[in-house]
Protein backbone atom coordinates (compact mmCIF):
# COMPACT_ATOMS: atom_id res chain seq x y z
CA UNK A 1 0.00 0.00 0.00
CA UNK A 2 1.16 3.54 -0.83
CA UNK A 3 0.79 6.82 0.82
CA UNK A 4 0.60 9.68 -0.85
CA UNK A 5 2.29 12.34 1.64
CA UNK A 6 0.14 15.45 2.21
CA UNK A 7 1.54 18.88 0.51
CA UNK A 8 2.26 21.97 2.76
CA UNK A 9 2.07 25.09 1.42
CA UNK A 10 4.60 27.94 3.24
CA UNK A 11 4.63 31.28 2.54
CA UNK A 12 7.46 33.28 4.17
CA UNK A 13 9.37 36.25 3.04
CA UNK A 14 12.46 35.03 4.84
CA UNK A 15 14.28 32.45 2.58
CA UNK A 16 16.21 31.06 5.29
CA UNK A 17 13.73 30.29 7.71
CA UNK A 18 11.52 28.86 4.55
CA UNK A 19 14.40 26.40 4.22
CA UNK A 20 14.65 25.50 8.04
CA UNK A 21 10.74 24.79 8.07
CA UNK A 22 10.84 23.10 4.78
CA UNK A 23 13.90 20.40 6.27
CA UNK A 24 11.32 19.57 9.75
CA UNK A 25 8.49 19.21 7.75
CA UNK A 26 10.17 17.46 5.03
CA UNK A 27 11.15 14.74 7.46
CA UNK A 28 7.91 14.36 9.30
CA UNK A 29 6.78 13.54 6.05
CA UNK A 30 5.14 16.29 3.97
CA UNK A 31 5.97 17.50 0.65
CA UNK A 32 6.41 21.61 1.13
CA UNK A 33 5.65 24.09 -1.28
CA UNK A 34 7.50 27.42 -0.89
CA UNK A 35 5.91 30.90 -1.88
CA UNK A 36 7.63 34.16 -1.21
CA UNK A 37 4.33 36.15 0.06
CA UNK A 38 0.81 35.97 -0.53
CA UNK A 39 0.71 36.66 -3.94
CA UNK A 40 2.86 33.58 -5.08
CA UNK A 41 0.54 31.67 -2.40
CA UNK A 42 -2.86 32.59 -4.37
CA UNK A 43 -1.45 31.56 -7.48
CA UNK A 44 0.26 27.96 -5.94
CA UNK A 45 -3.06 27.56 -4.30
CA UNK A 46 -4.98 28.03 -7.71
CA UNK A 47 -3.13 25.25 -9.14
CA UNK A 48 -4.36 22.88 -6.75
CA UNK A 49 -2.94 20.04 -4.54
CA UNK A 50 -2.33 21.72 -1.31
CA UNK A 51 -3.74 19.80 1.81
CA UNK A 52 -2.57 23.01 4.06
CA UNK A 53 -1.33 26.41 4.29
CA UNK A 54 1.12 27.75 6.99
CA UNK A 55 2.31 31.07 6.84
CA UNK A 56 4.49 33.43 8.79
CA UNK A 57 2.82 36.83 7.02
CA UNK A 58 -0.39 38.43 9.08
CA UNK A 59 -0.63 40.83 6.34
CA UNK A 60 -1.80 38.65 4.02
CA UNK A 61 -3.75 35.76 6.47
CA UNK A 62 -6.94 37.63 5.52
CA UNK A 63 -6.88 37.59 1.61
CA UNK A 64 -5.63 33.62 1.57
CA UNK A 65 -8.20 32.69 3.99
CA UNK A 66 -10.96 34.93 1.83
CA UNK A 67 -9.89 33.38 -1.58
CA UNK A 68 -9.62 30.12 -0.33
CA UNK A 69 -13.31 30.06 1.49
CA UNK A 70 -14.36 31.65 -1.82
CA UNK A 71 -12.64 29.23 -4.25
CA UNK A 72 -11.53 26.15 -2.32
CA UNK A 73 -14.17 23.39 -0.96
CA UNK A 74 -13.84 21.95 2.41
CA UNK A 75 -10.84 24.53 2.88
CA UNK A 76 -10.86 25.27 6.70
CA UNK A 77 -8.81 27.70 8.79
CA UNK A 78 -6.83 26.75 11.73
CA UNK A 79 -4.88 29.43 13.50
CA UNK A 80 -2.38 27.61 15.75
CA UNK A 81 -0.78 30.75 17.19
CA UNK A 82 1.78 33.41 16.33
Amino acid sequence: MTSTAPTLLYIDDDAALARLVNRGLTRLGFTVVHAADGQQGLDRLAQGGIDAIALDQPGERRVIVDKEQRGCRDGHETDCGT
